[in-house]
């Protein structure tokens, strides 16, 4: 019978080749894996930077919104006291008639004092009698003290009436003094409202523009947020392609030895009836020799 010699071994350089390269393919697995590691860290800072700029540019909106609404209430205040201003300045414009109506109710020589009448009339009496005078002269003082006694008859008649006038008078010149105090502290609110408001407005502006470079640093972030994704999405399919290549390579390796392993149980399987079959011939020819007596145990 016939013995079949050992199984040749299957070529090992296609073996050397797929461990090579399985190697080279773990090497750049791990490499696009940290790869994608330090992209998402790079996305998640991104992220962190934009959060953080849009909770800023929020503040900024609020406060930009709140002196948006100071500017508008304080736009509808002034147009309230230029309102009440032109009010003012009338009651102050129709004062001033009155105060002129009053003022020439009464002529100044109805409006002349008793008293200083009397105090002219004593002058002249006293320079007549202590000065010597020309005729002419002196005439012209009789005659002014004859009118000059007149007007202080008329005038102590009228001293009611004068008083009445004088009292008026005051009362206008403090209406008056009102109405123009009135429209000097609007004026004088209109005016510390209007810098607020344009204060306001400056702010307002500056706010604005610092939300909107806030509004770009956020486009930017989003769009290198947006590269870094790509890039992860990139080293993904990279991954996913090199992962797929090791599985073939280790699942033709897998097929490879596991038709080594069928071919060796097979040659096994053979070998076993052959070494069976010369254990049993050498059994028959002991036990021949052992009848015939030839054979000493």
């Amino acid at each position: 019978m016939t013995v079949r010699g050992p199984v040749p071994r299957p070529a090992e350089r296609p073996e050397r080749d797929e461990r090579a390269k399985l190697r080279s393919l773990e090497d750049r697995f791990e490499e696009l894996l940290q790869r994608r590691r330090a992209l998402l860290d790079d996305a998640r800072r991104l992220s962190g930077e934009q959060k953080s700029l849009y909770d800023r540019r929020q503040s900024l909106q609020a406060e930009a919104e709140e002196l948006h609404r100071r500017h508008n209430q304080l736009g509808q205040r002034l147009a309230e006291m230029r309102v009440a201003r032109d009010q003012a300045r009338t009651r102050f414009e129709e004062a001033v008639i009155q105060r002129r109506e009053v003022q020439h109710a009464l002529s100044p020589a109805e409006r002349e004092r008793p008293e200083h009448i009397r105090r002219e009339v004593a002058e002249l009496e006293l320079r007549q009698q202590t000065h010597a005078l020309a005729p002419e002269e002196e005439k012209k003082i009789v005659l002014r003290l004859k009118d000059r006694h007149e007007a202080l008859r008329a005038a102590e008649a009228r001293v009611e009436q004068v008083a009445a006038h004088a009292a008026r008078q005051a009362e206008i010149e403090a209406t008056v003094a009102a109405a123009r105090a009135e429209v000097e502290r609007i004026g004088e609110e209109m005016r510390r409202a209007s810098e607020e408001r344009g204060q306001a407005m400056v702010t307002l502006r500056e706010r604005l523009r610092a939300a909107g470079e806030m509004v770009a640093e956020l486009r930017a972030r989003g769009l290198a947020r947006a590269e870094a994704m790509r890039a992860v999405d990139a080293a993904s399919k990279e991954l996913d392609a090199v992962n797929v290549e090791g599985r073939e390579l280790l699942g033709r390796a897998r097929e490879r030895r596991a038709e080594e392993a069928k071919v060796v149980r097979q040659n096994q399987l053979r070998r076993r009836p052959a070494e069976e079959a010369i254990a049993s011939i050498a059994e028959e020819h002991l036990a021949e020799l052992l009848k015939r007596g030839k054979v000493t145990l």
